[in-house]
């Protein structure tokens, strides 16, 4: 994917982490827009997926949908945002019934970095998987 760079403008990207169920899934992508735009990205599965997402000022929660080549569509709510790297925390639920547990932001990888740990880890399944 093209390099993404915070630049607080129509143009703005964000990394996007999302683990799918529990059976060692996840995404890894890219918000792009301000305010509202699009998301790409891929399944661990090297599975293609696109979306689009929107901030609603008025409720201060942000939402999104993604479709994948594979048929995989998912809905997410994000709820939450940690104070400390600005990472947007959300949550949702795929066309195959499994839950999303979402992570976006400038800094995610520095929000999924343990304080004792070597590197960012996705949680998403009980040996946490590392990131980069």
């Amino acid at each position: 994917m093209p390099p993404c760079e915070n630049t607080m403008a129509g143009d703005n990207c964000a990394r996007v982490l999302a683990c799918i169920g529990d059976d060692g899934l996840w995404f890894d992508g890219q918000a792009r827009g301000w305010g509202k735009g699009i998301i790409l990205g891929a399944m661990s599965d090297g599975t293609p997926c696109t979306g689009s997402w929107r901030y609603r000022e008025g409720v201060n929660i942000a939402t999104a949908s993604l479709s994948c080549e594979d048929g995989t569509k998912g809905k997410v709510i994000y709820y939450s945002q940690d104070n400390v790297t600005g990472t947007g925390i959300g949550r949702g639920l795929d066309s195959r019934l499994r839950g999303l547990r979402v992570w976006s932001g400038h800094n995610v990888l520095e929000f999924l970095t343990p304080k004792d740990g070597p590197g960012a880890l996705l949680p998403c399944t009980g040996e946490p998987i590392p990131i980069s």
